[in-house]
């Protein structure tokens, strides 16, 4: 669950699992960047930048991140017989923090890049989007001075249930 202004201010997300699962604790995370935060009227060739720093924790980890995000209106379309504006992302995003991972002190650096679509009707409804994230990390063990590179290609499909 997830509340959401008709701007698409994120407010808060919740979970009943998610304390005791991590990939359910990292799609309500997600939740905060489902809707843009519109800046501007939109119309055909619109753009607007939002920027969104946030600290989670993330198995043991503390962790701040940035979020930059760059979105257009790439113009009308027409979603299940509704008008709808076609809204796509481009973002970039740095992650870094420390923290203790099962008794081991540890550190994380990323950085990640995005792209998707959002589809809104002109009423405002969220209709669905897509969206792909390529994200490149390090993990260090300090302790054990041991370190391990992560990439990882997440896709993800929203589609709206009536």
């Amino acid at each position: 669950n997830a509340l959401l202004s008709p701007a698409g201010e994120f407010y808060t997300s919740m979970s009943s699992e998610a304390d005791s699962n991590a990939a359910l604790a990292s799609v309500a995370d997600q939740l905060e960047h489902l809707l843009p935060r519109i800046r501007v009227a939109l119309a055909a060739g619109a753009t607007w930048t939002d920027t969104l720093n946030a600290t989670t924790s993330q198995g043991g980890l503390e962790l701040k991140r940035q979020v930059i995000s760059k979105y257009t209106v790439a113009g009308d379309t027409t979603v299940a017989g509704r008008s709808a504006w076609k809204i796509n992302r481009a973002s970039t995003s740095s992650t870094s923090g420390s923290g203790n991972i099962q008794g081991q002190n540890a550190s994380m650096d990323g950085t990640s890049t995005g792209t998707g679509v959002v589809l809104l009707s002109h009423d405002g409804t969220f209709l669905g989007g897509v969206g792909a994230e390529d994200v490149k990390a390090k993990l260090s063990l300090t302790d054990a001075g041991v370190a391990y590179d992560i990439a990882t290609t997440a896709k993800t499909t929203i589609d709206r249930v009536n």
